[in-house]
């Protein structure tokens, strides 16, 4: 199983993996928008984990857009049935049918029941 991580915070990217990989979890991670959607483009993930908050591209000084409503607007227009677990301080408004909740910001060690039961989550739904 694979999960993209998609945040502009190494430590949280770090905290997510770690978690994630003691439950034996692959993981891919990217901290800007469009290198996560062009490997989206030509790859396979059973899920996604996002912050809100990120720069769009990977350019010096690329302004920090949500990035997170842009990435599910995406995966709407390109069909695509991923699961996404929102990690960010800021709410996600959307109608996104494969959104499955959401850790609140900053990783801790308490969170890591709630990324088992987004990865059991994926195991039932196939």
């Amino acid at each position: 199983m694979t999960i993209m991580i998609i945040d502009d915070s190494p430590h949280r990217c770090r905290r997510v993996e770690e978690a994630l990989e003691t439950i034996g979890v692959e993981c891919i991670t990217f901290s800007s928008l469009l290198p996560g959607i062009r490997f989206l483009k030509m790859n396979d993930v059973d899920g996604i984990v996002t912050d809100m908050q990120y720069p769009i591209s990977d350019k010096p000084n690329s302004d920090v857009k949500e990035a997170g409503k842009i990435l599910l607007k995406w995966l709407v227009f390109q069909k695509k049935e991923i699961p996404v677990l929102g990690n960010s301080h800021c709410q996600f408004n959307t109608s996104y049918p494969y959104y499955k909740g959401q850790l609140p910001g900053y990783y801790q060690d308490w969170q890591l029941g709630i990324l088992k039961e987004f990865v059991s989550s994926m195991d039932h739904s196939k």
